[in-house]
Parts: C-alpha cells; sequence; structure tokens
C-alpha cells in the first residue's frame, strides 16, 4: 500500500514537491486556496519546469473546502504556506492525519514551534529546503536551484526520521534523476 501524503500549501515548494513525489509514484494530494490553480493542475496536469526538467504531471489538487470529502486519512502531513498562514493551514491539515500521522514544516524551521503546538511535538518533523522554486502561472512551478530536495531536522520535533526515509529517497531520486519528458502541452 502507497505511502498517502497531503500537502497543505500548492504553491512553489508545495508544487514542485509534490509533483515530483506523485512522479516517483507516491499516492500525494495537494490542497491550496487559490481557485484557478487548483483548477488548472486538475484539467491540464501540474507543469514542472527548471532543474527538475521538463514535465505535466497528473496530480490530486483540492480546493480548500474540498478537505472535508477527505476520507481515507494522510500518512504524512506537509505544511509548504507562507508563515503567517501556518496555524490555519496545519489545523486543517491534522484533521485528515493518521492517528499515528506526522507532520512534516517545510518552512526551513522558521515555524516548527508554531506547527508542534497544534499538531504536537511527538508527531512534528522540521525540514530545511535546499531548493529554490518559484510558482509560476495556475498549474505550473519552476524549480530552480539543483541541490537536495530536503534535509528533515530534529528541531523540536520526533527524533526518528524513519517514517520518511521511503519519501526522502523518492524525493532524492526523483529530483536528481528526472530529465526532460515528453514535451507539454499547453493548456
Amino acid at each position: 500500500m502507497k505511502t498517502r501524503l497531503g500537502i497543505v500549501g500548492a504553491g512553489a515548494i508545495g508544487c514542485v514537491v509534490g509533483g515530483l513525489l506523485t512522479k516517483a509514484g507516491h499516492d500525494v494530494t495537494l490542497i491550496d486556496q487559490w481557485p484557478e490553480h487548483v483548477e488548472t493542475m486538475r484539467r491540464c496536469g501540474l507543469r514542472l519546469t527548471g532543474t527538475c526538467g521538463d514535465h505535466t504531471i497528473a496530480v490530486s489538487a483540492l480546493h480548500l473546502h474540498e478537505a472535508q470529502s477527505i476520507v481515507e486519512p494522510f500518512e504524512l502531513l506537509f505544511i509548504a504556506v507562507k508563515s503567517y498562514d501556518t496555524e490555519w493551514a496545519t489545523r486543517l491539515g491534522v484533521q485528515y492525519l493518521n492517528d499515528d500521522g506526522l507532520v512534516v514544516d517545510f518552512q526551513n524551521g522558521i515555524n516548527d514551534y508554531r506547527v508542534a503546538a497544534i499538531a504536537g511535538a511527538h508527531r512534528t518533523l522540521g525540514c530545511v529546503i535546499t531548493i529554490g522554486a518559484a510558482r509560476t502561472p495556475g498549474g505550473s512551478a519552476s524549480r530552480s536551484a539543483s541541490t537536495t530536495a530536503a534535509t528533515p531536522s530534529a528541531r523540536g520535533a520526533s527524533p526518528s526520521c524513519s517514517p520518511l526515509s521511503p519519501v526522502r529517497r523518492s524525493l532524492l531520486i526523483s529530483g536528481a534523476s528526472a530529465g526532460p519528458s515528453s514535451p507539454s502541452t499547453a493548456c
């Protein structure tokens, strides 16, 4: 059975990481507040460009209000929003997390403690993002750096990173080996 991953915040980092994890075969759901972006991803797929190659990836994307339709809980939840959206995004996401699931804070250690205050320190993993990314027009993002994709940190969080190992490995492999795919069709 595949690991279920939820990403709250389908901006630059959320899209690049979510798209590459989806491409690597993981069950990823992107949850975002921008209606046009969600609709474009549904209709045309998520277009990734830049140092990860040129890919159009069919993704599962939900509007915020559609999160209530999630039936099968996530095993891992990634928080990939701006700092000022941390609390509500974490509260939204943890409702759909397994009892033993983990929350990964994709905010470079800035908000680990804020996420842990809501999700619980035992369920929170900080993460330093070592890639650059930009969200481009609706339904697309561009990766702009070629270093490793993500490095879990233990700041204020669970000391065990083992549940992330398969996902982290997929991130590193898919990011490092992702070459150009078939040309994308404009949507």
